[in-house]
């Protein structure tokens, strides 16, 4: 037994709750009735409707499905153009192998330029380098050695920049000669390649 605090009225859950669902129940059972009549009759409707076909030109109403007629036929003499699906057709295998083979084709030329391009600028390249070399050869031999004294100290100093001059010289010399020879190697190739 439990004591309402705002009505203090003692009352039972269980009998409460049995009168308020048996009360929903009494509203229900009907509302369900009237829904379930109310379907079994659309769809009675629904599948009474009557079929509207026209026939020999003139609209007629039946209760089963229209004929379908077929396309109509060209009188005689007259050549009935083909359907719009079949003029638009699919392209064909050949058709998608040549469009393939041409893009290759294009792809290969672009890949072979390509290939030009980067071989000539190796050459180019190469060459640059060889300049290069030989300008900073041109740079030692044209500077002035230092000058100095004229004693046996300076004097002996001298040769000693000389000599330094010299070997720097022949070792840039030495760089530029197998540089020149691998420029002329790249382009012989380039030339046999590409320049035929």
């Amino acid at each position: 037994m439990t004591t309402c605090s705002a009505c203090r009225n003692t009352f039972t859950p269980s009998d409460t709750a049995l009168s308020t669902v048996a009360a929903a129940m009494n509203l229900i059972q009907p509302a369900l009735a009237i829904f379930f009549a109310l379907f079994l009759a659309s769809t009675a409707a629904i599948a009474q409707e009557p079929y509207k076909c026209k026939v020999n030109g003139s609209m007629v109403i039946q209760d089963s499905p229209c004929k379908v007629v077929g396309p109509p036929k060209a009188a005689p003499g007259v050549t009935a153009s083909p359907p719009v699906a079949a003029a638009i057709s699919e392209p064909t295998r050949s058709d998608t192998q040549a469009r393939l083979d041409k893009e290759k084709a294009w792809l290969d030329e672009r890949s072979k330029k390509r290939e030009k391009d980067e071989a000539q600028d190796r050459v180019k390249n190469c060459e640059a380098e060889a300049y290069s070399i030989q300008t900073q050869i041109d740079q030692v031999a044209s500077t002035p050695g230092t000058a100095y004294r004229p004693n046996l100290i300076g004097v002996a100093t001298m040769q000693l920049d000389e000599e330094r001059r010299q070997t720097q010289i022949s070792g840039l010399s030495a760089r530029a000669a197998a540089k020149r020879a691998e420029c002329d190697q790249l382009r012989q190739t380039y030339d046999r390649k590409y320049q035929k």
